[in-house]
Parts: C-alpha cells; sequence; structure tokens
C-alpha cells in the first residue's frame, strides 16, 4: 500500500513539477513570518503571513486546470519578494539567488509544459529585470548600503546568517528537485520513443494478425541468402504454403474463426520449422518459407508440417474445424534470381492445389 502510495505520489509530482514551487513557497513563509516578528520588520512579519496563506490555499484548491495562473503568482511573488526583503532590510539577505533561480525554473517548466514559449520568454524577462533591480537597490546609493549593510551584519546579524543560508539551501534544492525531475522525464520520453520506434518498426514489417513477417521483411533475407550463394556457392530453398478451402472456412463459420485457424497454423508451423528458416505472411491465407541449403531434409520437414496441421483439430464455439495445407517447394540451384525462385514455388503450390490438395509438390531444379 505504501509503495503504491509513493508511486502516485512520484508521478504526482513529474506531472505537476510547479506544485513544489507551491510548497517550498508555503513553507518559506510559515517559517520566515516569526523570524521577521522577532527582528521587528513588521511589513515583512505581515507580507510573510499574507502569503503563506495565500500559498496554502494554493496547495488546499490546486488544480492543473489553472496551472498558468498559479504559476505566474507564483513567480511574480517569489521575484517581488526578493525585491522588497531587500529594500526594507537594505541588504542582501541571499534574496537575489531567488530571483537568480526564477530563469533557469522557467526553463524547466516550459520544457514539460504545452503552453506557448513566448509565455515564458516574457516571465524570464521579467525576472531579469526584477534582478537587475534588487542589485541596483543595493548599489544605487552607496553610502545608504554600506550603512545599512552593516547594521544588517551587526545588529541583525543571525537573521543575516538564517536568511542568506537557508535562501542558498531552498533554492539550491529546488533546482536539484528540477534537474531531477527533468531527467526522469527526459529518460522516460526517450523510453517512450524508443518504444514507439519498435512498435513502427513491427507495424512496418510483421504482419499484425499472426506477428510473421511480411512481404516487405522477408526480402532482407531472400537478399541475404542471394549474396550467400554468390560469395560461397550455399544454395537456398524456398516454399509456399496455403491453407486448404480457406474461404470456405471464412464463409462457413465467419472471420473471426479464419483469425483463430491463421494463428494456429502459423504457431504450429513455427514449432516444427529447422533452424536458420523464416516464414512471413505472403498474402492472405499465403505463407512464405526461406530455408537455408537444399537438402531432401527440407521435403521431411514440410511434410511432418502437413501431417501436423492435418492431425490438429481448431476447437470454434464447439465445433471441430480441420485444416489441410499444400506445399510448393523449389531451390536457387538452378534458379537465375529470387524472383524466379518464388515463381516457381508458386507454380508448384498451384499445381498441388490443383491435383488434390493436402500435399507438398517439389520442383524439378530442387
Amino acid at each position: 500500500m505504501l509503495g503504491i502510495k509513493l508511486k502516485y505520489l512520484k508521478l504526482f509530482f513529474l506531472r505537476n513539477t510547479e506544485f513544489a514551487l507551491y510548497i517550498l513557497g508555503f513553507f518559506g513563509h510559515v517559517f520566515f513570518t516569526p523570524l521577521f516578528r522577532f527582528y521587528g520588520f513588521q511589513s515583512l512579519f505581515v507580507y510573510n503571513f499574507v502569503m503563506a496563506l495565500v500559498y496554502g490555499i494554493f496547495i488546499l484548491l490546486y488544480s492543473s486546470r489553472y496551472r498558468n495562473f498559479f504559476m505566474t503568482f507564483s513567480c511574480m511573488e517569489v521575484l517581488l519578494n526578493s525585491l522588497v526583503i531587500t529594500t526594507v532590510t537594505g541588504a542582501d539577505l541571499g534574496t537575489v539567488l531567488f530571483s537568480v533561480c526564477i530563469v533557469p525554473s522557467l526553463f524547466f517548466f516550459s520544457h514539460s509544459n504545452k503552453d506557448s514559449h513566448k509565455y515564458y520568454i516574457f516571465l524570464s524577462i521579467v525576472a531579469a529585470v526584477f534582478t537587475l533591480l534588487v542589485i541596483l537597490q543595493q548599489f544605487a546609493r552607496p553610502d545608504q548600503f554600506i550603512k545599512d549593510y552593516l547594521t544588517a551584519v551587526t545588529v541583525y546579524k543571525s537573521l543575516y546568517r538564517f536568511h542568506t543560508i537557508l535562501s542558498t539551501i531552498s533554492t539550491s534544492l529546488f533546482i536539484i528537485y528540477l534537474c531531477a525531475v527533468t531527467r526522469i522525464k527526459l529518460k522516460r520520453s526517450s523510453y517512450k520513443t524508443r518504444r514507439r520506434e519498435q512498435e513502427l518498426y513491427n507495424m512496418a514489417n510483421h504482419d499484425q494478425l499472426t506477428g510473421l513477417m511480411n512481404r516487405r521483411r522477408i526480402l532482407y533475407f531472400f537478399e541475404e541468402f542471394e549474396r550467400q550463394k554468390n560469395e560461397k556457392g550455399i544454395d537456398y530453398s524456398i516454399c509456399i504454403f496455403d491453407i486448404d478451402n480457406f474461404k470456405l472456412v471464412n464463409d462457413t463459420y465467419g472471420h473471426y474463426a479464419g483469425d483463430i485457424v491463421l494463428k494456429k497454423v502459423t504457431s504450429l508451423v513455427q514449432t516444427l520449422m529447422p533452424a536458420n528458416s523464416h516464414i512471413a505472411r505472403w498474402g492472405g491465407e499465403e505463407f512464405l518459407i526461406i530455408f537455408n541449403g537444399a537438402s531432401p531434409q527440407i521435403y521431411y520437414d514440410l511434410e511432418n508440417m502437413r501431417l501436423a496441421v492435418q492431425k490438429e483439430k481448431i476447437d470454434f464455439e464447439g465445433e471441430e474445424i480441420k485444416i489441410t495445407l499444400t506445399f510448393g517447394l523449389s531451390s536457387s540451384r538452378a534458379a537465375i534470381n529470387y524472383d524466379r525462385l518464388i515463381t516457381d514455388a508458386d507454380t508448384m503450390l498451384m499445381y498441388g492445389k490443383q491435383h488434390g490438395k493436402n500435399q507438398v509438390c517439389v520442383s524439378r531444379n530442387f
């Protein structure tokens, strides 16, 4: 149960990165509210108290539908907070880090969001302007700056240390969090891309019903075996077979039954194929097997397939469907190229279909 909750939280923060900004804003203001009151900065005490309430409401009423509004408000508030604290205290308590942190944060948000990039460019420009204002607020009046700065590091020395250290830690942790989230998202995106590429490859090269290679993919093996024959003199063989009376099966039992027959037959044939042979759906109820070599054993392998399918009883809604196969076998010994080889095997298949079916017909060049 705990594992499921942690997984849910992980997915939630991956999809709602800006929610971490609200949590950080809430706890940051809650922490600094009593701190500023203790040191007598009444205006900063009120500001932090109000902002803690606002962020608390943000967290309670969070909805991704209002992401733009909440994001814009949070970014502006962080920038304003940086400027206000610098103005009131007269010294940099590490608040310039807040405005600097906004720019890379916006990059991470825009990376994972579908909103217009112009929106994030605008916020980045605003963040840069506020950063400049914070810096000018410190250095535009040198005499006043030195006086206020010395007051901050002497009279409010502990506040200066607390705020600077916590500002640095909080902004660093937030950037680390964003980097980790972005890394995970990029990794997930890369995985999804690879998986999609594999799916597209399978769709382009395999038959969706049987999972076998399609005509396009099997041609690669023809080229490989043809090259092997030309370079090493090793012949290869092919057979084209189809399911006898398959149209009758569809007409009698329906196309769903036909699909079951196709999958059952191809699965059974695959289990009986010798090593280094490849099968593809050639079209409709026709299939093609390419064998490495041209030995008599191939004929006996096909006979085993034919007999196994003949004995197989395919159950469909309480009825048994009996199937037979007809094979046309040819080899590359006398073929000029694989196109002629395919034609020869197809001719033998047609001969078998016209002379009783359920048999293996072998070409004279085998």
